[in-house]
């Protein structure tokens, strides 16, 4: 065997995540050094780490696999709700609870500026849920369901994502409150990852929607209503994790049955 492809078997894990990190933040540091937009095709390391540890560890079958995951659109009506809507209902309650603290409420032409987002959610969608779900999710989370518990799994997930936007941190483009949003997103990508099959394209749909409705309903606000928006969304967030932990929990303790699969036993392709 190639000594690369050996290595790489031995430690796909790894090697993805080594080129997510430096991929990304060689792009954030040259976009700080040298401003262009031309580095943010750097936000792709992810995509591109899985694309390349899997085509070299596991061949044109296990891509295949892998594409199946991210092209897995055929599930329950019921989760296309919950990808579309949940972030759309967490961000009214906060909303909610945001106007009876003191924020304005919006008025009927904010409101209207609706269907500007439309085209936001696509873009997000194409450029961050594309860039991130496929390996996050689709690769990393996928393998470390083989061998661990979707609740350790989901805990890993967030320490290393959280990481890889280490440079939106150091650039001021987030704020800290970031981090306990993304381990509460962990625990519903992994709930939703896992009653669709492991179907990424849902996953990557809720992540374009949570990040779309927070800069619609940040738009309703004015600057104290928003820093506001976004303690209460996390607050909604998190109470919904809790309920949502505590009713899964004999899920999130045991290994996933469906993570059992094999390159060539996609069920979605032994289905065609």
């Amino acid at each position: 065997m190639n000594p690369i492809t050996s290595f790489v078997k031995r430690y796909p894990l790894a090697i993805f995540f080594a080129i997510a990190y430096i991929t990304s933040f060689v792009g954030g540091y040259l976009a700080e050094v040298y401003p262009s937009d031309i580095w943010a095709i750097f936000v792709y390391g992810p995509i591109i780490g899985a694309f390349v540890v899997t085509a070299i560890a596991e061949g044109r079958g296990g891509l295949r696999v892998w594409f199946g995951r991210i092209f897995r659109w055929r599930v329950g009506i019921q989760w296309y709700i919950v990808a579309f809507f949940l972030p759309l209902v967490i961000q009214l309650i906060a909303l909610g609870l945001n106007i009876l603290m003191g924020a304005p409420l919006p008025t009927a032409a904010q409101w209207g500026t609706w269907p500007n987002y439309l085209m936001e959610f696509v873009f997000i969608f194409l450029f961050i849920g594309v860039a991130e779900e496929p390996g996050f999710r689709g690769f990393a989370l996928h393998r470390l369901l083989k061998s661990h518990s979707a609740l350790i799994a989901t805990l890993m997930i967030w320490v290393l994502h959280t990481i890889w936007h280490l440079p939106l941190f150091l650039n001021g483009s987030e704020t800290l409150i970031l981090i306990p949003i993304i381990l509460a997103g962990s625990f519903v990508f992994t709930w939703i990852y896992q009653g669709t099959g492991g179907s990424v394209f849902l996953v990557m749909i809720f992540h374009a929607m949570v990040n779309t409705g927070r800069f619609y309903f940040s738009s309703l606000l004015n600057e104290a209503g928003q820093e506001r928006q976004l303690i209460l969304m996390l607050a909604v967030y998190s109470a919904f994790v809790i309920i949502l932990v505590v009713k899964n929990w004999a899920n999130l303790s045991r290994q996933p049955e469906f993570e059992t699969e094999s390159v060539t036993a996609d069920p979605q392709l032994a289905a065609n």
